[in-house]
């Protein structure tokens, strides 16, 4: 019995040793390992409440995380990259701002996480706001000579864009851009809508407009400079002769369609009566346009300055000395004892003696047969075509012959 025992314990002390043994050599078989998992994909949980408080996530948008992992290498080598698992839950800071939240991190219950990256990450909530702006059409290029676009208008005219405040906030303009160059008749075309700041066109991710495309009506207008033609009608007062009708501006430009602009030489007026002309006068002219056909630029007042030909009375001073004097007998000599200017007075169409001075007069002092002495001579004037002498004042003059 004693041998017995004395076995059994023997054999106890034996498994125990063995027991022992085993662990350590499983122990150095199987030692603790520590592997680092880089750019682990952190799920944000509870994004499709986002929605429901008009929130948008702007940053991250995908964010990661290195984790490390420790643990027994049997263990550590038979995990999958796809089981490790890191997330953040929004559903705590469902408003506008900044938020530092916590990295959960799901793994095997044999592995320990001992270090990460970060143990937060950093998500940026904006509001969704609405923003009405009016459409403005652009055009990007030039027309073609003797073209003008007239109207512009856009249907509709405005739209919403609905996106992140702060890119809503960078928007100042909707615009509708448009090519004309070769354009040469009024359109209408669907024209695709672009975001804009004060100057540039942007490219903002999240922002909608609630329609791509606006109808935008383009009013083209060929433009052309004419001749103005006065027309006249009547006749004018008896003794009156026009010399000049000087129309200013004599040209004007004119707007409408091209192949009515085409056919046009010449816009006329509305006729002018010359029956009212009787003197010189400045007469403001009615342009007598066809239809469809308009002024382009700046609305001046057309006239017609008329200069007139007509009977008008000249007075004109010559002096004794300037008398002509006929008959004198050879060897006399004459004084001319008057010194008083001589007035004559003619008339005529104004564009012959308006112009007149003394040096067109001639008047006559005929001495024949007259003596030494003193004489009262009489002044006859030397006829001129195309006027008249109505009066010489005085009619003689006191001269000496010598």
């Amino acid at each position: 019995m004693k041998t017995l025992k004395n076995n059994l314990s023997f054999k106890l002390a034996a498994l125990l040793v063995a027991i022992v043994a085993w662990y350590y050599v499983m122990e150095d078989k199987n030692p603790v390992k520590t592997q680092e998992y880089k750019n682990i994909p952190v799920t944000i949980l509870n994004q499709e409440r986002l929605s429901e408080k008009q929130l948008i996530l702007m940053e991250p948008k995908n964010p990661t995380v290195n984790i490390t992992l420790q643990g027994k290498r049997n263990e550590m080598n038979r995990i999958n990259y796809n089981e490790i698992k890191a997330s953040i839950d929004i559903k705590d800071y469902l408003r506008e701002g900044t938020h530092s939240i916590k990295v959960n991190v799901d793994k095997p219950n044999t592995l320990t996480v001992i270090k990460m990256d970060k143990a937060e990450v950093s998500v940026r909530l904006e509001n969704i706001i609405k923003k009405n702006l009016p459409v403005k059409v652009k055009i990007m290029d030039q027309l073609e000579n003797d073209y003008i676009l007239e109207e512009t208008s856009s249907n509709p005219a405005g739209v919403t864009v609905e996106g992140p405040s702060s890119k809503i906030a960078q928007i100042t303009q909707v615009v509708a851009p448009v090519y004309v160059k070769n354009m040469e008749k009024s359109t209408s075309q669907n024209v695709s809508l672009e975001l804009w700041d004060d100057q540039n066109p942007l490219i903002l991710d999240g922002v909608k407009i609630n329609r791509e495309f606006v109808s935008v009506n383009l009013g083209l207008q060929y433009i052309k400079e004419l001749p103005v033609e006065m027309v006249k009608e009547g006749e004018l007062p008896k003794g009156i002769s026009l010399i000049t009708t000087n129309i200013s501006p004599k040209t004007v430009k004119v707007k409408g369609d091209k192949g009515v602009l085409d056919a046009l030489e010449k816009i006329k007026t509305a006729p002018i009566n010359l029956s009212q002309i009787k003197d010189d006068s400045k007469v403001k002219l009615t342009l007598k346009l066809p239809d469809g056909v308009e002024l382009h630029g700046k609305k001046n007042n057309i006239f017609c300055n008329f200069v007139v030909d007509k009977e008008i009375e000249k007075d004109i001073l010559i002096p004794p000395t300037g008398v002509s004097v006929e008959g004198l007998r050879t060897g006399f000599k004459v004084e001319f004892l008057d010194k008083d200017l001589i007035l004559v007075k003619v008339s005529g169409k104004r564009s012959v003696v308006d112009h007149w001075s003394s040096k067109n007069i001639i008047l006559i002092a005929k001495t024949d047969n007259l003596g030494k002495g003193i004489h009262k001579v009489a002044l006859i004037p030397k006829e001129i075509p195309d006027a008249k002498f109505i009066s010489i004042s005085p009619e003689s003059i006191h001269i000496e012959i010598k």
